[in-house]
């Protein structure tokens, strides 16, 4: 009974109540893409069960590495056509997806849901508690971007 649980948690997770509202704001508006270390068949099952709607999926299985070595994010440079500073990483691990993504040059976000202390020397970009402030703050910038041109 213990498996049959586990399973299905594995491949129908709950996700964050802003998780659907974020996707539906901007997939269609930018590249939208999950960059993941789970493997792809689980992480496919459990965007086809959310119904998530998003622009590509790239999985540490596919890339043969795991975040926060470089082939998963420069495979999404790779299909997405933009270039390190064109690009906002969001992730809950601050070393795996910041690390990882400002290494790299891209600008990230530590999804810090649960209020951990930082204790690496490592500095996100920006550091925000949920999605909705992440929407805000993407709003801002692009107002801003809007407004110098």
């Amino acid at each position: 009974m213990a498996t049959v649980r586990t399973e299905e948690k594995r491949i129908q997770p709950v996700i964050f109540e802003d998780t659907v509202p974020f996707l539906e704001e901007w997939t269609g508006q930018i590249p939208v893409f999950i960059l993941s270390n789970i493997d792809s068949e689980d992480l496919i099952a459990a965007i086809e069960y959310h119904s998530l709607k998003v622009g590509g999926v790239i999985t540490s299985e596919e890339v043969r590495s795991y975040k926060p070595r470089k082939e998963m994010f420069l495979e999404g440079l790779h299909r997405t056509g933009l270039k390190p500073d064109e690009v906002l990483h969001i992730g809950d691990s601050i070393v795996n997806d910041v690390y990882g993504a400002m290494q790299y040059g891209l600008d990230a976000v530590w999804l810090n849901r649960a209020g951990k202390d930082n204790q690496k020397s490592i500095h996100p970009t920006y550091i925000y508690s949920d999605l909705n402030a992440v929407t805000e703050m993407m709003k801002s910038q692009i107002s801003s971007k809007i407004g110098k041109c």
